[in-house]
């Protein structure tokens, strides 16, 4: 397979896109001290509300779609050009499909008032735009443009911050305000996506049935994984927004925000082990080999800031947020092993898709949903928070155990240790970050 990234070092592309993470990191953090200072736990809650319904709705429908994208112009470079056009009209027809289906479950739904649902309305008739945003963002992933990707999603977290900031100083953050300003950048990455395939001489009209015939295969396989993906991941912030109310909806869904933060270098990193794990010329033994390397660094980094926020978020949730806001800390703590877990699974999970292997997640992400939705059963039963943090916790360390079982069936239990850092690369890591530190210490 030609690839941009085939003669350049892993390493280099690693660099590359974890530094593009960090930034992300840093610019989500400041959104959401600026949001929750405005608005409070009440109006967090709230605003979990609106957001939730069109990113599940949307994921959902055009979720097979965008990852036909990405493993149809990755393992068929040859085709993207003969093809595109046909994608695009695809999408815009799943965008229309995803916007009529989402109002009529919002309205029948949704408990919110009718000036909120008019919003949530308002969103889901922009879903064809943010679909073929997702399927130009899946063509750069797949073709090898990895970065390009990863600077359209720095665009939208900076356009976010600055709308932001844009309503603090003009007196107008509103819950409402503040929805649109996280919604509608994430149609600014059409544009360079765009350009970006211009230049590449991709935007030609294409034969939409051909293309429909030779993508179904790969979109139906993308919609049944991520429709399970989907279930266990959003299942308790879909009930939460129906069952609970916004106080508890508030505090949960900045608990959920701080953990899926600690995903950002599992998900750099699959994107890579995608790339990688794609390449022709080496068994699959030994990509699974290199990909165990950078799953270690996204286990031992979750494990070291997942503690570091233990200790440290009450004392920055107090001090950043508001003192209302500290009761999200022990949320946090016990969605943490499910984040760790996924640190694991997730990257496995890409590995797969990487050497052309879908549906292997079918199975632990069934057996996620059912220990999730039972979870979540006894949860709303007796209106535990702590009980939604454990019941998302063990659906996620259920699929990682999954997807455990598939790479020691398949390459051996050497294999998964090696997806764990030995004792030997923690005590060289620590002794590298004492040297390093020492280095940077003024001299007495």
């Amino acid at each position: 397979m030609e690839s941009k990234w085939k003669g350049k070092s892993l390493i280099r592309l690693a660099i590359s896109v974890f530094s593009t993470n960090i930034v992300v990191l840093v610019i989500n953090l400041l959104t959401g001290i600026l949001i929750n200072r405005t608005i409070g736990v009440i109006g967090r809650g709230q605003l979990m509300t609106l957001q939730v319904w069109p990113l599940l709705i949307t994921t959902i429908f055009s979720g097979g779609f965008n990852a036909a994208a990405v493993h149809f112009s990755a393992n068929n470079p040859g085709e993207n050009k003969k093809y595109f056009g046909g994608m695009v009209l695809i999408s815009i027809l799943v965008g229309l499909i995803t916007a009529i289906t989402g109002i009529s479950l919002a309205s029948w739904q949704l408990p919110l008032s009718p000036k909120d649902l008019n919003i949530v309305f308002l969103a889901f008739l922009l879903t064809p735009i943010m679909v073929l945003c997702e399927l130009t963002t899946g063509m750069l992933n797949g073709i090898g443009q990895i970065n390009k990707g990863n600077r359209a999603r720095l665009l939208r977290v900076l356009a976010t911050l600055v709308g932001l900031v844009i309503l603090r100083l003009t007196h107008t953050m509103t819950v409402p305000n503040i929805f649109w300003a996280t919604y509608l950048p994430g149609m600014i990455a059409l544009i360079p996506n765009l350009i970006t395939l211009r230049k590449a001489d991709m935007l030609h009209i294409g034969d939409v049935r051909l293309t429909l015939r030779v993508w179904l295969p790969y979109a139906w396989a993308g919609f049944i994984v991520t429709l399970l993906q989907t279930a266990y991941l959003r299942s308790d912030q879909f009930l939460m927004t129906i069952y609970m109310g916004d106080h508890e909806r508030g505090l949960y869904g900045n608990a959920v925000t701080f953990s899926e933060l600690l995903q950002q270098v599992p998900l750099a990193i699959s994107a890579i082990i995608f790339t990688s794990s794609s390449f022709e010329g080496q068994s699959d033994r030994d990509k699974l080999g290199a990909c165990a390397r950078l799953i270690r660094v996204g286990l031992f980094s979750n494990i070291i800031f997942g503690f570091m926020g233990m200790v440290l978020l009450p004392h920055f949730l107090y001090r950043a947020y508001r003192p209302e806001f500290v009761g999200a800390a022990p949320l946090f703590n016990l969605l943490l092993p499910g984040a760790i877990a996924m640190a694991i699974g997730y990257p496995i999970h890409t590995f797969y898709l990487g050497i052309k292997r879908p549906w292997v997640s079918v199975i632990p992400q069934i057996i996620a949903v059912v220990v999730t939705l039972i979870g979540i059963y006894y949860s709303l039963k007796i209106k535990s928070l702590e009980a939604f943090c454990l019941a998302a916790s063990a659906g996620y360390i259920s699929y990682c155990l999954g997807m455990l079982w598939y790479i020691r069936r398949d390459y051996g239990r050497a294999a998964v240790i090696s997806l764990f850092p030995s004792i030997e690369m923690m005590r060289s890591g620590w002794s590298r970050l004492r040297t390093l530190v020492r280095r940077r210490l003024p001299v007495a």
